[in-house]
């Protein structure tokens, strides 16, 4: 049963699968909260800031995939495209960051579902690699 197909008692969906879409301020509050444990982590990844990385051209939001427990966001990755050249061949990647569980989802394989899930979205869209 894949995390999509999770029940609760009674039948309802547990999980959902979907994209992130513009739901920045919950994605900087679940960032924040999980990766309060990494004492060195520094960086302010605040809701402006992940807005701004969607506005890179040629961004596909279908490629930032998102776990919903009941509604609310429990785990999430993010792929944006870069084009790089090796060994004189142009290749098309997809740069994944992001990825976040949130704190009180974790060891409960979202992180593994969600991230192969953004993997199986950039093979979709024609990425040579990610």
């Amino acid at each position: 049963m894949s995390v999509a197909e999770t029940k609760a008692p009674g039948g309802r969906p547990r999980h959902s699968i979907g994209t992130l879409g513009n739901r920045f301020e919950e994605a900087a509050q679940v960032i924040r909260e999980s990766w309060s444990e990494n004492h060195e982590q520094s960086s302010d990844y605040n809701p402006e800031f992940i807005a701004s990385c969607y506005e890179y051209p040629g961004v596909d939001p279908a490629l930032s995939p998102a776990i919903f427990e009941n509604g609310k966001l429990a785990a999430f990755v993010s792929a944006f495209p870069r084009q790089v050249r090796l060994y004189g061949s142009s290749l098309r990647l997809a740069l994944l960051t992001f990825f976040t569980v949130a704190k009180g989802m974790k060891g409960k394989g979202l992180g593994l579902a969600v991230w192969a899930e953004c993997l199986r979205r950039a093979r979709e869209a024609g990425y040579d690699g990610a």
